[in-house]
C-alpha cells in the first residue's frame, strides 16, 4: 500500500477516473463527497467514501484522518458571479489546504486549469513562466486557488494546469458529439483555424498520479497537454469520420448577435436561479486568439508525455457515449 489518498471531487468526471487509477496502482483511496447519493462513477470501486464539504470546514478533519496525500480535483465550472467562483474555487481550496496542514498531510496536488493562465497561440504558446492573464471569473478563481497553494510552507505541493479535458463520463464535450450525430454539423467556435490544446482524461490522470508519487519538481506548476493543438474543425471531422459521417459547419453567427444571446441567457439564468450555459464569460473564451500551451516543462522536469493520439482518444470517448446511450 502506497498510502492513503483523499481525492476531492471524487464522484466527478476527472476525480472518478483518478480514484479508479490510484486504487489499481496500490493507493488506499478515499473520496470526499458532499452528496453520498451522487456516486454513480464510484460504484464497484475499492474506494472509501468520506462525507464532507469544503464550504463547511468543520466537516473536513474526519475525512483527512490518516491521509498522506490530497489531490484536489473539485471545482465550480459554472456560476453566475465572480463571488460564487471565488467562494468555491479559492476559499474552498484554502479550506481543504488548511485542514490538510492541520491533519499532517505530506503532499497536496492541485488540479487547476489553463483558464488560470490565459490564452496562447501556436506561435506563442502559454508557458508557466508567463504572467497569468485569466480572461474569466472562473480563470481568476482558479488562479487565486493556485496562489493559496503556492503560499503554503507546511507541505509538499504540485499544481497541474490542464487545458480542455475530454473522455468517458465527460458531459462538457457531450453536446459536440450529439450535434455531430444528430445534425451532421459542428460549431466553428472562433473560426476554423483557431488552435486549442487538449488532454485526454486518462493522460491527465496519469500526470496527476505522477505528481502524487514523484520526488522531482516539487513546489512547482505544470501544464499537462497533448503536444499537438487542434482546431474545432479537426476535432469535429475526426469524430464524424469514426462513423463514416459527412459534416459541415453551422453558419457563422455575427459577434453582436452572440453578445445579445449571451445577455439573454444570463437573464434567463438569473430568473431561474441557475448558472447560464452560455454567457459573456464563455464568449470571451470562444473569441480568444487561441488556447495553446507548452508541455515542455513537465516533459523536462518530470519526464511526462501524453500517450493518446486524438483519434484514439475520441474513439474511446464516442464508444463509451454510445454504450451509455448518450448519443
Amino acid at each position: 500500500m502506497k498510502g492513503v489518498a483523499l481525492i476531492t471531487g471524487g464522484p466527478g468526471f476527472i476525480g472518478s477516473h483518478l480514484a479508479e487509477d490510484m486504487a489499481h496502482a496500490g493507493w488506499r483511496v478515499r473520496a470526499l463527497v458532499r452528496r453520498p447519493d451522487k456516486l454513480r462513477w464510484l460504484q464497484g470501486l475499492d474506494v472509501e467514501i468520506a462525507k464532507g464539504d469544503m464550504e463547511e470546514p468543520p466537516s473536513l478533519p474526519a475525512a483527512l484522518r490518516g491521509v498522506d496525500l490530497v489531490v484536489h480535483c473539485a471545482g465550480l465550472t459554472k456560476a453566475n458571479s465572480r463571488g460564487e467562483y471565488m467562494r468555491a474555487n479559492a476559499e474552498g481550496t484554502r479550506a481543504i489546504l488548511d485542514a490538510s496542514v492541520r491533519a499532517g498531510v505530506r503532499r497536496f496536488v492541485y488540479c487547476s486549469s489553463q483558464a488560470a493562465a490565459g490564452s496562447g497561440t501556436a506561435s506563442h504558446p502559454r508557458t508557466e513562466e508567463d504572467l497569468p492573464e485569466p480572461l474569466t471569473h472562473y480563470g481568476a478563481s482558479k488562479l487565486a486557488g493556485e496562489r493559496i497553494v503556492q503560499e503554503s510552507t507546511h507541505l509538499e505541493w504540485l499544481i497541474l494546469r490542464p487545458p480542455a479535458v475530454f473522455g468517458p463520463r465527460d458531459e462538457q464535450f457531450l453536446p459536440l458529439f450529439q450535434m455531430i450525430r444528430k445534425y451532421r454539423r459542428y460549431p466553428a467556435f472562433g473560426g476554423d483555424e483557431r488552435l486549442y490544446s487538449w488532454v485526454f482524461v486518462r493522460d491527465l490522470v496519469a500526470a496527476l498520479r505522477l505528481a502524487a508519487e514523484t520526488e522531482n519538481g516539487l513546489r512547482d506548476t505544470y501544464f499537462v497537454a497533448s503536444e499537438q493543438p487542434v482546431t474545432w474543425r479537426e476535432v469535429s471531422l475526426a469524430i464524424a469520420s469514426l462513423r463514416n459521417s459527412r459534416i459541415r459547419p453551422f453558419p457563422t453567427v455575427p459577434l453582436p448577435l452572440l453578445q445579445g444571446i449571451a445577455l439573454l441567457c444570463e437573464g434567463i439564468a438569473r430568473v431561474r436561479g441557475k448558472a447560464a450555459l452560455f454567457s459573456r464569460q464563455k464568449l470571451a473564451e470562444i473569441t480568444a486568439t487561441g488556447w495553446v500551451v507548452s508541455s515542455e516543462k513537465i516533459s523536462r522536469k518530470l519526464g511526462f508525455h501524453c500517450q493518446f493520439e486524438l483519434r484514439e482518444a475520441l474513439r474511446e470517448t464516442l464508444d463509451w457515449y454510445e454504450g451509455q446511450g448518450w448519443v
